[in-house]
C-alpha cells in the first residue's frame, strides 16, 4: 500500500524486493519468474537475445510471458499462474525450462551455480524457491543512473537500454504507455504439467 512504499522511502530504502506471494497465501506462488543473469563480460544484449529463445519456447509450451528489466543486464520474464502452484512447481518448471533452452542453445545459456564456471546468460530458477525475493515492478535502482526495474513489451527489448528507465524517465512511460505489469495479475491456465514435458520439446 502506498503508506508503507511512503515508509520505506523515508527510511531510507532505494531498491524494494517483494516476495512472490500473497500475504494471505505465503505457500502458493502468484507467478514463476524466469530470471537471466549474464555472465560478465557479456551484458545486456546477450540478455535480450536469451529473452527472446525463452519466448519462443514459451509459445511452443502455450504460455505467455511477460518481460520485466531488471535495471541492470538482465531481464525477468514472469509467467502467471492459475491458483495453486507450489514453489516446488515453480522452481522445477524454471529449471526445466532453462535445462531445455541449454540442450537448445548450449553457448548461450548455463544454469550453473558458481559464477567463475559460468559463461553465457544464467537461468537462476532459484529465485523460484520459497522465502526468496526480486527486484520489485518499478522499483529503483542503486546505480549511478538511478535506474528503474521496468516492465516492457517484448518489442522494446531490443530498441531500449536499461539506462533509458530511470526515476526521471519511468513516470512519463508509464504515463504513455499503461502499466504493463496488470497483465501479469491475470493467471493464465496451465494446460497439464508442463515440466514433465519440457525434455522432450527440443525433439
Amino acid at each position: 500500500d502506498l503508506a508503507t512504499i511512503i515508509w520505506l522511502a523515508n527510511s531510507g530504502a532505494i531498491e524494494m524486493h517483494p516476495s512472490t506471494y500473497l500475504v494471505s497465501r505465503p505457500d502458493t506462488a502468484t507467478y514463476a519468474i524466469i530470471d537471466l543473469d549474464p555472465t560478465p563480460p557479456l551484458g545486456y544484449p546477450a540478455a535480450v537475445q536469451a529473452a527472446q529463445y525463452v519466448r519462443e519456447l514459451l509459445e511452443r509450451l502455450g504460455l505467455q510471458g511477460y518481460p520485466k528489466l531488471s535495471g541492470a543486464t538482465g531481464i525477468h520474464i514472469y509467467l502467471p499462474l492459475a491458483g495453486g502452484c507450489s514453489f516446488e512447481f515453480t522452481s522445477h518448471l524454471v529449471r526445466e525450462i532453462g535445462l531445455v533452452l541449454r540442450k537448445q542453445h548450449p553457448d548461450k545459456f548455463t544454469l550453473e551455480r558458481l559464477v567463475k564456471k559460468r559463461h553465457g546468460v544464467y537461468v537462476d530458477y532459484l529465485q523460484n524457491s520459497p522465502g526468496k525475493t526480486m527486484v520489485g515492478v518499478y522499483s529503483p535502482r542503486a546505480t549511478a543512473q538511478a535506474t528503474v526495474s521496468t516492465p516492457v513489451c517484448w518489442g522494446d527489448l531490443d530498441k531500449y537500454q536499461p539506462e533509458d528507465f530511470t526515476i526521471k524517465t519511468v513516470p512519463q512511460w508509464v504515463q504513455e504507455r499503461g502499466d504493463l505489469f496488470r497483465e501479469v495479475l491475470e493467471p493464465q491456465p496451465l494446460d497439464g504439467l508442463c515440466c514433465f514435458f519440457l525434455p522432450i520439446l527440443d525433439g
